[in-house]
């Protein structure tokens, strides 16, 4: 964290200096073109007559003019120009001296001309920088100008034409390329390269070939985009670009002469003045933070290995007495689990004795009663044919405390059965056997959909899980619709704590308003035009409770039942196995 702290300090650092670069460029790019409105306010309030515009008949400024341009190093052109962009008369700066120009040119096609002509008096015109233009080619070798320009007019306010003086930027340009610690570039508002330190091919390639696509916005599209938006600071993958925008008319407008009222400077001219830093620079400079750095770092290495060392032996019996805890934690833990299991193991007991002496007392206390009474009647008449009338009914009597005992003793069998036989069985071929016991289904009577695409394994009893099929589809076929194509749909899901097997069916539905605290007890019927003893559901939950399953149901009138088998995935009494 502290390199990267460092990394991003130093990185802020060298933005902050290079900004301070930058703007000092700025500066001096304002100090040099100064001279130059000056000069261009001072000939526009010169005294011209018209006859000053007539090629040949202003030899008179020949030598006024050469001594300015030699005062002036960085002057190349001193012309004046006519309302018609004809050149009637020019100095220029040569390797051999100050010349007058013969061949003059007609500038009238020119921007710096039509934008000139149409200024007011006490207007002044900065031009962009560009190539010099000799009769319409690019003049070689190359020459950046600037040109500084302004309407003249007659002492009767009559337009004469304009004055124009050429900026040789060249000395400027390769100042600002001076003592450079990065990559430095100036970019007008085109995008166009004025300076490329990393290329210098690439300078003032827009006004060589201008027809072909090339620029900085080209080689760097995004960072021209946030460059637009004045932003001073950009950040990219290889480092970062540091940029200062000099907007040549707001950094004129301090000048005395226009603070003052006396000149009105017009330019489109706006520059941007980039530095780009690798980040190798920024581990450069941060080279000795590194160093220092890695030298506390490895003082601390030795503290930390000299305090490690000290406490390697308490930090072992540390570490065999947090094992010994960690042990002893899980030992409870396991007790707790079994005792919660056992718990719940004695809790389902007692509320099935509950519902045994229920059952016990509410079923048998009827069919004994009456035949105590008959015994009693039976005992009491001397009558044969009257004996006989009573012996039906003792039969009826005794086949239905028989009946009872027998499910009595079903459903005790499975309350006693504390090691029931469980296996991995596969779903869908145990359901299909099923399935494959009942006529309705066979001949298609009744229509069966199965997916067993969520799980196709468990762990159970198979007998009780045949017992608990066979019920429920026995049920569904059994309490059926005869007014609809009847459809029993078997499928399963998962959760993160379950496995689910869902029987449905479209049949005659359950009133779950009034029959939902009977629905799994012995004897409970909810339909009496369906012949049934009422014992299947109360074995179906007896059998999956006895396994820690469970088992809900969802029914309405007339739309059908479905049940919902519950198997646990963390029961410790049956493994639910992986498919």
């Amino acid at each position: 964290m502290l390199s990267v702290w460092i990394f991003y300090n130093e990185r802020s650092n060298l933005a902050d200096l290079e900004l301070k670069d930058l703007s000092a460029k700025s500066n001096l790019i304002v100090e040099s073109i100064t001279p130059v409105i000056s000069s261009i306010f001072y000939w526009s309030q010169y005294d011209f007559l018209e006859a000053d515009f007539i090629p040949g008949s202003n030899s008179k400024f020949e030598e006024k003019l050469g001594n300015f341009m030699v005062g002036t190093n960085q002057f190349s052109q001193f012309r004046l120009i006519d309302i018609d962009g004809n050149e009637v008369f020019r100095i220029d700066r040569t390797d051999d001296g100050i010349q007058t120009r013969k061949d003059l040119q007609n500038k009238s096609k020119n921007g710096y001309f039509q934008k000139t002509i149409a200024l007011d008096s006490g207007a002044l015109y900065v031009s962009p920088l560009n190539l010099n233009n000799e009769f319409g080619k690019v003049e070689k070798p190359y020459k950046p100008v600037i040109r500084g320009s302004a309407p003249l007019f007659s002492g009767n306010g009559h337009r004469l034409g304009i004055v124009v003086i050429n900026y040789d930027a060249k000395e400027l340009l390769k100042s600002l390329n001076q003592e450079l610690t990065s990559n430095f570039y100036v970019i007008d508002n085109e995008a166009n390269y004025l300076s490329n330190s990393l290329d210098r091919s690439r300078e003032f390639e827009k006004f060589i070939t201008p027809d072909k696509a090339v620029g900085f916005d080209i080689d760097h599209p995004e960072t021209w985009n946030l460059l637009k938006t004045n932003q001073k600071v950009i950040n990219d993958d290889e480092g970062f670009w540091v940029a200062e925008r000099l907007d040549f008319e707001e950094a004129t407008s301090n000048l005395n002469l226009v603070k003052d009222g006396y000149a009105h400077i017009e330019t489109e001219n706006s520059w941007f003045l980039i530095s780009k830093i690798s980040n190798a620079t920024v581990f450069a400079a941060a080279k000795n933070f590194y160093i220092s750095l890695l030298f506390i770092n490895f003082i601390f290495l030795l503290i930390i290995l000299y305090v490690s060392n000290r406490e390697t032996k308490n930090e072992l019996i540390k570490l065999q007495y947090l094992q010994e805890l960690k042990e002893k934690k899980n030992k409870l833990e396991n007790q707790n689990i079994l005792l919660s299991s056992i718990q719940n193991k004695l809790q389902l007991r007692n509320r099935q004795l509950k519902e045994y002496n229920s059952i016990v007392a509410h079923n048998l206390r009827a069919p004994t009663t009456s035949m105590s009474a008959l015994v009693s009647m039976v005992s009491g008449s001397e009558d044969y044919d009257e004996l006989k009338t009573y012996i039906p009914k003792l039969n009826t009597i005794t086949s239905s405390i028989n009946t009872l005992v027998k499910d009595l003793l079903v459903y005790v069998r499975v309350l006693n059965d504390d090691q029931v036989k469980t296996e991995k069985i596969h779903v869908e071929p145990l359901i299909r056997d099923c399935l494959g016991l009942y006529l309705e289904i066979l001949d298609q009577t009744v229509q069966v959909e199965l997916d067993f695409s969520s799980w196709k394994t468990i762990k159970f009893s198979k007998i009780y899980l045949q017992s608990i099929i066979q019920n429920l589809i026995s049920n569904a076929i059994k309490y059926r619709d005869p007014a609809k194509k009847s459809c029993i749909k078997i499928s399963t899901s998962i959760n993160e704590t379950e496995r689910i097997l869902i029987i449905e069916d479209n049949g005659l539905g359950i009133d779950l308003d009034r029959y939902d605290d009977d629905m799994f007890k012995l004897y409970k019927r909810f339909h009496r035009n369906v012949s049934g003893r009422g014992m299947g559901l109360f074995l179906v939950k007896t059998q999956l409770e006895s396994l820690n399953a469970g088992i809900q149901v969802k029914s309405k009138p007339g739309v059908g039942t479905k049940f919902i088998l519950t198997f646990s995935q963390n029961n410790i009494h049956h493994d639910i196995l992986p498919n």
